[in-house]
């Protein structure tokens, strides 16, 4: 009876962790259409605390992707509108002053977007990275309780063992 209630704690406990850490590995792996277990979410222990962090990280992620993809929008078209500026440059002499100043300020925003685009990346690697940190605990914990577990059906039985010897 110990053990089955055992076994059936650490089926409950196991069965959430692989979820998550397969779904940790698919998104490592850049698949960013993970979907959380509602019922992991639900919980109210670490595990549900665990699938939480990966839809967040997982929201998080695809939330720089789509901001990365809009500046790359913006950068492709800044280098249309550097592209149209040369153009006209080179045919209209007499607005060469201004033509210059709108490539300057081309450069400037492609410039931004660079920054804003390294930014971004920094900051999610941050954040995996210390998604990655916060897995590896739980999983820690994790096998220390099931050991526990463990030991503790074992003197259980061996207890029993000596009860049944005594009658």
């Amino acid at each position: 009876m110990g053990i089955y209630i055992v076994k059936s704690i650490a089926s409950k406990v196991k069965k959430p962790l692989e979820d998550s850490i397969e779904q940790v590995k698919k998104i490592s792996d850049g698949d960013l259409s993970v979907k959380v277990n509602n019922e992991d979410l639900t919980r109210d222990d670490e595990l549900g605390r665990l699938a939480l962090a990966i839809k967040n990280l997982t929201e998080k992620l695809n939330e720089v992707i789509e901001g990365i993809a809009s500046a790359s929008s913006e950068l492709e078209a800044s280098g249309n509108q550097l592209r149209i500026s040369s153009v006209t440059l080179s045919e209209v002499t007499s607005e060469q002053a201004s033509s210059l100043e709108e490539i300057s300020s081309s450069m400037e925003e492609i410039l931004s977007s660079i920054h804003q685009n390294a930014d971004n990346a920094a900051q999610t690697e941050k954040i995996a990275v210390s998604t990655s940190k916060n897995l590896e605990e739980g999983v820690s914990s994790t096998n220390v309780a099931l050991d526990s577990m463990n030991e503790i059906a074992q003197k259980i039985n061996h207890i029993g063992d000596i009860a049944f010897q005594n009658k």
